[in-house]
This record gives structure tokens, sequence and C-alpha cells, in this order.
């Protein structure tokens, strides 16, 4: 989990200095194995961490937090941004929808996060979004330790 971590970490990093973004990790102690598909999850976590770098402030800061549990583990995302209109919340894993589709920043054909939901459910698991106290989002997902990729 922590090479995971650390390459998609490492991959945004890029479009996350040129907004001043930061980007915390914190990791379980304890190593975490997932019967998964890595690339599949790096493409989750990929796009969850791009989409908080994009739609969060300039100059913020972003939050990857991993836990593990011992049937689940959870991979929850927050920023700092403006979080999500209260009613596109239930559209947010829609293909082909944006929150802002006027918005210089919406760029994406809006698929993201439904092939994200698409991976994660194939997983056996779950993601959810939702809006933070105080301001930015958090998208979570949580999936079973022994999850088996389903056809």
């Amino acid at each position: 989990m922590p090479a995971l971590v650390e390459g998609v970490v490492e991959t945004v990093g890029g479009e996350a200095a040129a907004r001043n973004v930061t980007i915390d990790t914190q990791l379980p102690d304890d190593a975490v194995h997932l019967v998964a598909d890595t690339k599949r999850l790096q493409q989750v976590l990929w796009n969850l961490l791009s989409n908080a770098v994009t739609f969060g402030r300039d100059g913020g800061r972003v939050r990857l937090v991993v836990t593990a549990e011992a049937e689940t583990v959870s991979l929850a995302v927050e920023d700092d941004g403006p979080g999500i209109d209260p009613a596109f919340l239930p559209h947010i894993f829609d293909p082909f929808r944006q929150a802002d589709e006027l918005s210089p920043r919406a760029t994406g054909l809006g698929l993201g996060l439904s092939i994200a939901r698409q991976i994660v459910e194939q997983h056996g698991g779950t993601i959810t979004a939702a809006n933070r106290p105080g301001g930015g989002s958090v998208f979570t997902v949580c999936l079973p330790v022994q999850s088996r990729v389903h056809a």
C-alpha cells in the first residue's frame, strides 16, 4: 500500500506544485495487503487526488488517510476547497456529469468518478462523497481486505 500511495502522490505532485497545494498522507503503521488489481486502484486513487488538487483551493491542502481494520481498508481523500453543491452530490458518480461544466477547471468528460465507482464496486467495495464541515469535500473508498475482482 505505501508504494501505491507514494506512486500516485508523485504522479499528482506536479499539478499540486503548480497550484501550491500540499498533499499530506497518513498510512497505517502495519502493512496492508489487499487482494486487488493494483493498477485499477492506482487509477481510482489518481482520480480522487487529481480532483482534490484541481477543485481544492490554490495554496490549499489535500489529505489522503488510509486506515485498516480487520476486514476493510479505507482511503479518504479530503480537500479544503469550496466543497460540492449539495444538489449535485446525488449525481457525483453519474457518467458525463460535472458540477460546474462552465468552470475552467472542469476540463474532463465527467467520466472519472463514474469509472472509479465501477472499479471500487468490482472489488466488492464502496465509494462515497460528502462535504466536510467547515468547507471542502471528502471521498471515501472502503474495500474488503480479501476483495476479489468480479468480471
